[in-house]
């Protein structure tokens, strides 16, 4: 017996899948010691966005390369220079003729800058700038600019892949959780029944009945056992997923999150072709935006490497002034003072760097790295053609399989309430009605997993082609809702 039971009961395994560690969590109405949020799966999503660290590091990171861009818009107004020099020096004199003319050095008195013995001391300060403006550089600082702009569509792009994959788990939490309680609900629903046969082998045995046995009452006590420690099992699943979901989308004040109380829903839509799905994640899968982004950058160092054969052209300029107050001013144009002077210049300037063989090794190393960025595209490109692929090919088994559980199930419950009318009757004995719960916890389970399997390879199908949601192309409800009409609030099990 224990086999027959097991064979549809192990189904709740798959609560398990989402591996997240996890702590406890209190009664699912709540006992009032703690404060639980309930929201709906899109609000989750939104949440676990907010609070989630990677996603804020991933923002940080593109902070980061934001500035390096504005590094690369800065660069050529970046070649300026300037200098100041003060000191003391001692003073300073200049003999001159009766026309004003400066008699030579033997004729005059000049004292060194070191000879400050009684000579009087004051201060000598020199200030200078300079540099240059490039007007054309043959792509070096253009292929910068463009190499540091896809760099920051490559972090942005980082952004989107932690979404993407936050999104997911989320969405295998919240189902997860929702698998949880419609197998409670299950659970209850066909306890129910197994309940009212017990009481009524009971009473039969107390009338002496001779269609049933003690054996047949032990029977239905051990499958009553099973379905109880099954029960905890189930619990424990909806615990973990619970502590999951809080993992991804609880507040750091410690604020419970859960998710809303309407019963596991399924995603009903006309799947597209295959192609259209990889035409989805060619194009928007964010993976390749950021390898192109990367690949674009590779290609703007090549063209910065190469313009590294070329001169660059510049506008230059120079300004420089000089003070020293104990120091005379001469006026002669063919004298350099560099004690008090003042000057300024400007001019096209040719800026060559003749290293020709660090060029082309540099250059060779850029198109190596472009070569190779291809190769890893090309891999990427197939490995999310593949994914693709699996979640579709997933998505179109679990559709197949809602149709076929959803008429094993009505089947089930039909089966169940014929054996549940004979076995009043005297015509079934235990044996049916255990074959019948049996069936009945095995299809009711099978349907469940079958959305649960569909709505989580829909969402990984939404990951794989890079797409946020479906909205425009899907609508949701409720899982054959005709056939849980009395399910009232027992659903939020």
């Amino acid at each position: 017996m224990a086999c027959e039971i097991n064979r549809p009961l192990i189904l709740l395994a798959l609560i398990f899948m989402l591996g997240f560690p996890g702590s406890g969590y209190s009664q699912m109405q709540g006992d009032g010691a703690e404060s639980v949020e309930k929201l709906a799966l899109e609000d989750l999503i939104e949440k676990a966005r907010q609070n989630a660290p990677d996603i804020k590091a991933a923002a940080q990171r593109v902070e980061a390369a934001q500035a390096q861009l504005d590094q690369a818009l800065w660069a050529p107004f970046s070649q300026f220079t300037t200098t100041t020099f003060v000191t003391v020096i001692p003073e300073k004199h200049v003999n001159v003729d009766s026309d004003g003319a400066v008699l030579l050095e033997s004729e005059g008195h000049r004292a060194d800058d070191l000879g400050f013995g009684s000579n009087e001391i004051g201060p000598y300060i020199k200030f200078k700038i300079q540099g240059g403006i490039p007007i054309y550089t043959f792509g070096k600082i253009s292929g910068l600019r463009e190499a540091a702009e896809y760099g920051v569509k490559a972090r942005k792009a980082e952004v989107e892949i932690k979404q993407r994959e936050l999104d997911l788990r989320v969405r295998q939490a919240y189902w997860g959780i929702k698998l949880a309680r419609e197998i409670l609900y299950t659970l209850d629903k066909g306890r129910g029944h197994l309940d009212d046969a017990v009481e009524q082998v009971e009473q039969m045995l107390d009338d002496e009945d001779d269609g049933v046995t003690e054996i047949d009452l032990i029977k239905l006590r051990i499958f009553r056992a099973e379905v109880d420690r099954r029960e905890l099992d189930a619990r424990l699943g909806e615990k973990r997923a619970v502590a999951a979901l809080n993992f991804l989308a609880g507040d750091s004040d410690g604020k419970r999150v859960d998710a809303d109380e309407v019963p596991l829903k399924l995603i009903t839509d006309s799947l597209e072709s295959l192609d259209w799905y990889r035409h989805q994640a060619a194009a928007g899968r964010p993976e390749l935006k950021g390898m192109r982004a990367l690949k674009s950058a590779l290609k703007a160092k090549v063209d910065m490497r190469r313009g590294g054969f070329y001169p660059d052209f510049l506008i230059v300029g120079e300004f420089g002034v000089a003070w020293a107050p104990l120091v005379d001013d001469v006026h002669n144009p063919y004298l350099n003072d560099p004690y008090n002077s003042q000057y300024w210049g400007a001019g096209l300037s040719l800026k060559w760097d003749l290293d020709f063989g660090l060029d082309a090794a540099k250059l060779d190393e850029a198109k190596a790295e472009l070569r190779a960025m291809s190769e890893d595209e090309r891999t990427v490109i197939r490995a999310v053609f593949l994914e693709v692929e699996e979640a579709y090919l997933r998505a179109m088994s679990a559709h197949q399989q809602l149709e076929t559980t959803k008429k094993g199930r009505r089947l089930a419950k039909s089966w169940l309430a014929a054996v549940l009318q004979g076995f009043a009757a005297g015509v079934n004995d235990t044996r049916d009605l255990k074959d019948a719960l049996v069936e009945f916890f095995s299809m009711y389970l099978a349907h469940h997993q079958a959305v649960f399997e569909y709505n989580t390879s829909t969402a990984k199908l939404l990951k794989a082609t890079g797409r946020t949601d479906w909205k425009r192309d899907i609508k949701t409800e409720e899982a054959d809702p005709g056939d849980d009409a009395d399910r009232g609030e027992t659903g939020k099990n």
